[in-house]
């Protein structure tokens, strides 16, 4: 018979460096980091890898956890950081070229009654495939903005852009992803 705990007596153990507990809490917390990789990574085996350094990340950093608090959100912010962080010092999100603020104006309006129904119809997979398909600096500050509720202050703090860039980044995945959404899906209305 497997034996489960909590995640409070796993790091409790995991603390003592007991391997068990360590390897139970990776088997717990694993689904959970694999789900905040993937919005970072468009592999499978890079989101794989990258949610294995998290889980390194988060074991190094157990005696920062506070366990009145829950365990499960403490490791996501993380991993979110974690990810973050490897995204900055990947060579193609470094290589990619920023709009300028004089490039082009920006637009906050999603109001499309028509593309927020075709929007709501649309499965989880489907957003995936497309989000896969944005732009790194695109996809990581719709991750941070929608997902993991950073600001656009926050944002430009921690990606080192302006408030006005990461607002229009923003507005550029929104404006591909629903794009690329309503084609997907007038396409599969025509089949």
């Amino acid at each position: 018979m497997k034996e489960t705990l909590s995640f409070t007596d796993l790091v409790v153990r995991c603390r003592k460096n007991d391997r068990r507990a360590q390897a139970m809490l990776y088997e717990k917390s694993f689904p959970a980091l694999m789900k905040v990789c993937r919005r970072y990574r468009k592999q499978d085996e890079d989101a794989r890898s990258l949610a294995n350094s998290c889980y390194l990340k988060i074991l190094l950093n157990l005696e920062k956890y506070d366990e009145a608090q829950p365990f499960l959100p403490w490791a996501m912010t993380v991993a979110v950081r974690a990810c973050i962080d490897e995204l900055r010092k990947s060579k193609t999100y470094n290589e990619q070229v920023l709009l300028s603020d004089e490039e082009r104006p920006f637009r906050d309006d999603f109001n499309d009654s028509v593309s927020n129904d075709v929007l709501n119809t649309i499965s989880a997979e489907e957003v995936d495939l497309v989000m896969n398909a944005l732009p790194e600096r695109q996809k990581l500050v719709f991750n941070m903005f929608e997902f993991e509720g950073y600001k656009h202050e926050e944002i430009g703090e921690i990606l080192e852009i302006s408030v006005r860039t990461s607002k229009r980044l923003l507005q550029a995945a929104r404006e591909t992803l629903r794009g690329r959404l309503i084609r997907r899906y007038q396409l599969k209305d025509v089949i």
